[in-house]
């Protein structure tokens, strides 16, 4: 019965609202309840808003991030084309969109560990953290991993890098494609991000990619549309406490990367604007 009304719907053209309330339309135009809509206005204007409205519907893409300690991105487009997928270079020579054939994540390049999935914004999170060769660093809040391998492929394998989070299956899961990519300088550890830890090195780069409402992935996890959006104010006093605890472990003249998967300001801007108002050795 769902089935057939929605072939019907599909084949019926559909008169979008134009009336006073633009909340309202635009609700019901990218279909997003009216006070996630406010949220965005509130936040970004009406037209910002709106560009997020549109962003956050339709197909979602496959990203690829190439591991650069087995492949390049020409040879791996070649790999996957002789598996009857194709994929296409986004010209920064790690980063490659699967265009046509299937699943990706079921093939042998995928076991062999020739590549991991990896959004765009996250690759870009990593690009501009910028870890080197021999860096000490720090992931607090690791899993399942995918910056952290990013970060071990841009250090081209050598340094170390502290995975931590709080559940022991996902440090298995992090260690277990760590394995799958020839990652050997990854060390994945059960550790609580907002208690210190005395016994741990001090790190020349941190990133704290924390819990947060999910703002910037409703594309992809459209669930979170219809949460119930109260719990963001004891999220942001995680966070805080989550990078006030991080930045205790930064060497002098260290990178403290803050980092969420939200478009709230409240969880972005206000976190980091206080947390440089109470730390003025940070800048």
């Amino acid at each position: 019965l769902i089935n057939s009304v929605l072939r019907k719907i599909a084949l019926t053209e559909i008169e979008l609202p134009n009336t006073d309330n633009k909340i309202y339309d635009m609700s019901i135009a990218y279909s997003c309840p009216e006070n996630l809509v406010t949220h965005f206005v509130n936040d970004y204007g009406y037209i910002k808003a709106e560009e997020i409205l549109k962003a956050s519907v339709g197909a979602v893409p496959v990203f690829l991030r190439v591991n650069t300690l087995k492949t390049t991105s020409n040879e791996l487009i070649e790999m996957l084309s002789n598996e009857g997928i194709t994929a296409k270079s986004l010209g920064n020579g790690t980063t490659l969109e699967v265009v046509d054939g299937g699943a990706v994540f079921k093939t042998e390049l995928y076991k062999k560990g020739y590549f991991h999935a990896q959004d765009l914004a996250s690759q870009d999170c990593i690009l501009n953290f910028a870890p080197k060769k021999n860096d000490v660093v720090f992931d607090v809040c690791a899993a399942p991993g995918g910056k952290s391998f990013t970060m071990a492929q841009m250090m081209e394998n050598q340094g170390e890098i502290y995975s931590f989070d709080l559940y022991d299956h996902k440090i298995k899961l992090i260690n277990d494609s760590a394995e799958r990519l020839g990652i050997s300088i990854i060390n994945a550890q059960i550790g609580d991000a907002s208690i210190y830890n005395d016994k741990l090195p001090k790190a020349d780069k941190i990133l704290c990619d924390v819990p947060c409402a999910g703002l910037g992935v409703i594309r992809r996890k459209p669930e979170i549309k219809y949460k119930d959006f109260g719990f963001v104010d004891k999220l942001c006093a995680l966070q805080y406490n989550l990078l006030n605890n991080a930045s205790l472990y930064l060497k002098k003249k260290g990178v403290l990367m803050y980092s969420t998967c939200s478009l709230s300001k409240k969880e972005n801007e206000e976190v980091c604007e206080k947390f440089l108002e109470e730390h003025k050795d940070f800048i």
